[in-house]
Order: structure tokens, then sequence, then C-alpha cells
């Protein structure tokens, strides 16, 4: 639901402006509460000027996200929409990264779309311009703020901790888990022992207790892990083998 904010009286240049709300009700509530998420553009000739939509989403899937809102991916597409452009001025349709244009496209009708696949990270934001060179801005959207993450991240896993030759059947057994992420960005490392779940840690350095019931049976044990970034990226799988003694 668009909620409206029109300022009171102005003697700037730019007329009098309108701030649009994206609430989910008209209740006091639910505006305040899109105001602070930044679901919000301005109009600055007032309501009658033209209505902006942006939206992010990603190719794999989920929801789209808003203006004023937060998405991470490497394959995350920016759409950026001016409607209600009925009065018959030229107009010019600018996305921007950071305050630079990165797309832009003239409006021809009272309804235009530019759809941007996003490869840096940055802020999003909508522009619309009376026309190119002319310094008339007829409305301004909050940005969406886009994380794009690297390619290769630099994801590593090492496994220590177990130092004996051999390990005493039915005995626990303490293994450390590290990896080149921090706290910030790793999302977890994910641990199988003889190709069976055994843990799942989320920080790291992490000390994981392997139980005596999985260390029953003498001979090599395989302790594999794998780390996760928080956007989705996997390291190559490490291993480390585990013996278990003799009787």
């Amino acid at each position: 639901m668009l909620t409206v904010h029109e300022a009171g009286g102005t003697e700037a240049p730019i007329g009098r402006p309108a701030t649009m709300v994206y609430a989910t009700s008209l209740s006091e509530q639910a505006v305040l509460a899109a105001v602070r998420a930044g679901h919000t553009y301005v109009k600055t000739a007032g309501t009658a000027g033209p209505n902006l939509s942006l939206t992010a989403k990603r190719d794999a899937g989920g929801a789209a996200v808003m203006m004023g809102d937060s998405i991470t991916g490497r394959d995350v597409q920016v759409t950026a929409t001016i409607s209600n452009s009925t009065d018959g001025k030229a107009r010019i349709l600018e996305l921007q990264r950071n305050g630079v244009v990165v797309k832009q496209a003239p409006v021809l009708t009272p309804t235009a779309t530019i759809t941007l696949p996003v490869t840096q990270s940055g802020r999003y934001n909508i522009v619309v311009e009376r026309k190119v060179g002319a310094g008339v801005i007829d409305a301004v959207s909050s940005p969406i703020y886009v994380t794009v993450p690297p390619a290769n991240p630099a994801v590593s896993v090492a496994i220590g901790g177990v130092a004996k030759k051999c390990v005493k059947p039915k005995k626990t057994a303490k293994v450390t888990v590290t990896t080149t992420l921090t706290d910030a960005t790793l999302g977890s490392v994910a641990l199988k022992l003889d190709k069976k779940k055994l843990a799942t840690v989320k920080r790291s350095p992490a000390t994981v207790t392997i139980a005596g019931s999985k260390l029953k049976k003498p001979g090599k044990h395989t302790l594999t892990a794998q780390a996760m970034t928080q956007a989705g990226l996997k390291s190559t799988t490490v291993s480390k083998t585990i013996t278990v003694c003799k009787k």
C-alpha cells in the first residue's frame, strides 16, 4: 500500500515535495515502520508527479526486495520502473549506483522499465530527471543495498587436534576446525565421519567432540569438512584420517 506525506509550505524552487511510502497499511505504526525501513521515494513537485518502483531479485529464486532493503548474490537483477508519467514532459529514467548512473532510458510512454544484472556491490536507486542536462529532478528513490560476493572466495578448512597415532575403541576424540572465513562471512562448516553427518559448526575456530559410540570399529575412519559462506558458496572438502586402535 502506498501512502503519501506532503511537506508544508516551502519556497524551494523544486516545488512542494511529497514523500511516498510503501506501507502494509494506513496505520501510524505501519507507516513509521516503512519509513524506518527506507521503503520510500520522493516526488519533488507533489503527488501529481510520476510513481516509482524499485525491486531486486536473484535469478536462483527467493522473494524480491524493494527500495530500502538489502540483498546478496551473484545473480541479482535490479528493476526500476516509472509510471504515471502522463503530463507530456520529457524525462529520463536513471538507475544509479553510489550516485553514478549505470543505466538510463528515455521515458517515452506513461510507463517505462529498465533492468540491470548487477555485477558490483553498492547502493542502487532511481533518479528521474526532466531531461538530460536540464538539472531538474522529478523523483528520487531510497536505495537497495546489493552485496555481490567474490566468485572464488578464499575458503579453506583445516582439521586438527587428533595427535595420537590411534584412538582407543569407544573413546571420545576431539578435533579442531578452522577456516579462513570470519564469523561475519562464515555460514557453516559441515563435518562428516565415514560419509555420515557428524556435526555442523558456525564459528571458527571450533572444537568438535566425536562420541566414542562412533569410534567403536578398529581401523581407519575418514573425517571430512566443507565450509559454506553466508552467500552459499562452498569450499573444497578437506579430510583427515582417524585411526581406532586394535583391541
